[in-house]
């Protein structure tokens, strides 16, 4: 009998997804869900469209769908909203909100409701070829909402609105280059945040009439550095902040700690999934989604985006779009084929683990991109707490640079070359190596820099 006992363990153990702590929820649709929201922990709304079916048609039919909930998700109500495409909402109370999208007719679309959701007024829709990617109120008034022409290019320069009576008018202010907006964000009336295809993080400390860019997020790749898509962006208070992205296996995230003035740009992961969604319960503790090259990814931070640790899922295709966080325990994610899932853990994943999942094996990726010109990221993961060096060499053997030397707690890291030595001089083409060290053991590889 303790054998058996000690066998079924060993298979528990070994199984994390038996743990897994973000479970499948029944759903009532299987559009792709693009967005979910509580207000408190009763109250919570979920929406989703047919966009990817639709737009493949020579003349498009749309169909929104909400699903309700004020139970905490024990029950859900749904309502189609035929001839819509609603992208993203924001509610301000269990009765009061807004959704954009646009219409079949390829007009930009903002609705409210003043019941919950169980019927919506449509504010605006004065945009030919125009949707709105997005909405954020701070108060019942004071509301922005982002939009791009529909089919853009990548270079197309969108719209930014702002309405200060609860969007009964919308008014177009100043929009800088921030090529297809994706995301609005509003700390309080005055100050705001909005991020775009360009990889543009711009601010307006005057309500949204005028913005200014404060960051860009750039990847460097061998034909030189490109701008990489931003498509959330979430503050916690009035200084921290955090921008998620990407795109053709590139996950991009950055951060603020000084309310927007600069951004660290870090955990570039090459070959990972692009990023969809993003929550933060307080300066430390947050959550991001997406999907792609890299698969379904859920992962979590607990030192405020410094490092991110990935959370299993039980599918494998598809995206995640949005995240939403009630507590530092209890949340729901949302994304394509009408999946649900929600956690009351806050996603740990195993018997006994703690803020983080530990890698099993010491590990040194390949570089990516290689060949590279300027600059190159190295990931590597720790199972265990150790003493590391993460150094640079040339073909000599002489050493160039050490971008890790210190104690480092397990987990999976990413850090970023920019081809110059300890010296800050620019490095010649030709062929580096680059050696993870601890007491125990070192990998070694190869990377080359062109010019």
């Amino acid at each position: 009998m303790k054998a058996l006992r000690l066998c079924l363990l060993l298979i528990l153990l070994s199984s994390p997804l038996l743990f897994s702590q973000w479970a499948s929820q029944s759903s009532l649709t299987t559009l792709h869900l693009l967005d979910v929201q509580f207000v408190g922990r009763q109250n919570g709304w979920v929406v989703g469209n047919n966009w990817s079916e639709a737009r493949g048609t020579l003349r498009s039919t749309y169909n929104t769908e909400f699903m309700r909930t004020t139970d905490a998700g024990a029950t859900w109500l749904k309502k189609s909203l035929p001839g819509l495409a609603v992208w993203k909402l924001h509610f301000q109370s269990p009765t009061l909100g807004w959704a954009v999208g646009e219409t079949d007719g390829r007009r930009s679309l903002i609705m409210k409701t003043s019941d919950g959701g169980s019927s919506w007024v449509i504010q605006d829709s004065s945009n030919q070829g125009m949707y709105f990617a997005s909405v954020r109120f701070v108060d019942p008034f004071n509301g922005w909402a982002v939009g791009a022409p529909s089919y853009p290019s990548h270079d197309s320069i969108g719209a930014i609105c702002r309405t200060t009576n609860g969007g009964s008018t919308w008014v177009a202010v100043n929009n800088p280059n921030i090529a297809n907006p994706n995301d609005i964000f509003f700390v309080d009336a005055q100050r705001g945040y909005a991020v775009g295809y360009s990889g543009a993080i711009i601010r307006s400390t005057d309500g949204g009439v005028t913005w200014n860019e404060v960051a860009r997020a750039l990847v460097s790749y061998p034909t030189g550095p490109m701008k990489e898509p931003l498509r959330k962006i979430f503050f916690v208070d009035r200084d921290h902040g955090w921008a998620v992205g990407g795109i053709t296996g590139v996950e991009t995230k950055m951060r603020t700690s000084d309310g927007g003035l600069t951004w660290l740009t870090d955990n570039i992961s090459m070959g990972g999934s692009s990023l969809h969604g993003v929550w933060f319960t307080d300066v430390n503790n947050g959550w991001t989604v997406g999907g792609g090259v890299g698969g379904l990814v859920i992962k979590r931070t607990s030192d405020g985006g410094v490092t991110w640790t990935k959370q299993p899922v039980p599918w494998t295709n598809g995206y995640f779009y949005g995240v939403c966080m009630t507590g530092a325990n209890e949340g729901w994610v949302v994304g394509d084929f009408g999946r649900i899932l929600k956690t009351s853990n806050g996603g740990v994943t195993s018997v006994g683990e703690g803020e983080t999942n530990i890698p099993r094996e010491f590990t040194l990726n390949q570089n990516y991109p290689n060949p590279f010109n300027p600059s190159t990221a190295i990931s590597y993961q720790l199972p265990a707490l150790s003493v590391v060096t993460l150094k640079v060499f040339d073909i000599l053997g002489r050493e160039v640079i050490a971008l890790v030397d210190g104690v480092v707690e397990p987990g999976e890291y990413t850090v970023v070359w920019d081809g110059r030595n300890s010296r800050g001089d620019q490095q010649s083409s030709g062929i580096y190596f680059y050696t993870l060290s601890t007491s125990e053991r070192s990998i070694t590889k190869t990377m080359v820099l062109v010019k």
